[in-house]
């Protein structure tokens, strides 16, 4: 959902069953070593240079 929409954070943290936006930034960062805004970035840019 980060890559393929303009959902804000807590919206996407709602849609999959995250209480906040803190919760969903905690679980995500721990599982792919990044913050969910820096992801969304990351591959923003990426897209971008193509």
């Amino acid at each position: 959902m980060l890559e393929q929409t303009s959902y804000t954070l807590a919206e996407i943290a709602h849609s999959v069953g995250y209480p906040d936006i803190f919760s969903f930034s905690k679980a995500f960062k721990k599982r792919l070593g990044v913050a969910p805004t820096q992801y969304r970035d990351k591959k923003i840019k990426s897209e971008q240079q193509k």
